[in-house]
């Protein structure tokens, strides 16, 4: 009982501090600790930038799990104050973020949507998403730098926010073991008559736990079809995985979908600190 208080603290003073940290972050983008660097990628024929976290105290003779993050630049910044704060506490295990950044606005519009969805679902003639082609990016290109140049355990876990949680529950289906866990926030998996949805749905019957674990969640305050597609989403995890529960899906209450994914990162690294199985 007395951990669970401690930990609720801990949840209350995290959420409070990381708003406070992007409310800053807005007009000064600078960011203590924060490693840039450039590779030229040949699967997308263009120099891209990582920014990677390390813990507090890395230490290269010791073994981390990673974080590949999304919409770096942001979310990254969150999760690294995140852990590092529970982890100080003794609440998590350390671990490496990697935030991956997309540089315009098309590119993040092709790179998060999966290649069956439209980048632009209002508009019928938009071009279709390219998720594979940037999930190759990652799994043969950044992945290999990041293992190459740090120590790393092989717990990999992609998180992603609105259109990067579309491309994290894709990779589910493109490529189930590419990560050990995935978290998930404020995904529009209602998108295009629930495409998305029902080919999570199919994959799970098919591939049962075969899949790592999954945090999803919705703020309380998210538009209808937000909330909508997200009951929808884990009516078909309950009725296909109802024995396995290699997964949690929560409303973050009182959130909307700008501070969601913040509100919510505790009890995602919760999630993974309980189910990752790491020493």
């Amino acid at each position: 009982m007395k951990k669970a208080i401690i930990y609720i603290m801990l949840v209350l003073v995290t959420s409070i501090a990381t708003l406070l940290i992007t409310a800053y972050l807005s007009e000064e983008d600078v960011y203590v600790g924060e490693i840039k660097v450039k590779l030229y990628s040949s699967v997308l024929q263009q120099e891209r930038e990582l920014l990677i976290h390390l813990p507090f105290n890395y230490d290269s003779t010791k073994k981390y799990p990673v974080f590949y993050v999304l919409d770096g630049s942001s979310l990254d910044r969150n999760l690294d104050q995140t852990l590092d704060v529970l982890a100080k506490a003794n609440c998590a295990r350390e671990g490496i973020v990697v935030g991956i950044p997309n540089m315009t606005a098309d590119n993040r519009s092709k790179n998060l949507v999966p290649p069956f969805m439209k980048t632009d679902p209002e508009d019928a003639l938009s071009q279709f998403g390219n998720g594979d082609v940037f999930l190759s990016f990652i799994e043969n290109e950044v992945k290999p730098f990041i293992e190459n140049k740090y120590s790393c355990n092989g717990h990999n876990t992609l998180v992603g926010n609105s259109r990067g949680g579309l491309l994290t529950l894709y990779s589910l289906i493109n490529n189930p073991t590419l990560f050990q866990t995935r978290l998930i926030f404020s995904a529009p998996v209602w998108r295009q008559n629930s495409i998305l949805i029902n080919k999570t749905a199919s994959f799970i019957k098919e591939q049962g736990s075969q899949r790592g674990r999954i945090f999803i969640s919705v703020g309380e305050k998210e538009t209808n079809k937000m909330r909508h597609g997200f009951e929808k989403l884990k009516q078909e995890f309950e009725s296909n995985d109802s024995t396995n529960r290699n997964w949690k899906m929560i409303t973050t209450q009182g959130a909307d979908h700008q501070t969601n994914a913040i509100l919510s990162l505790p009890l995602a690294l919760k999630y993974w600190t309980q189910t990752s199985g790491i020493d």
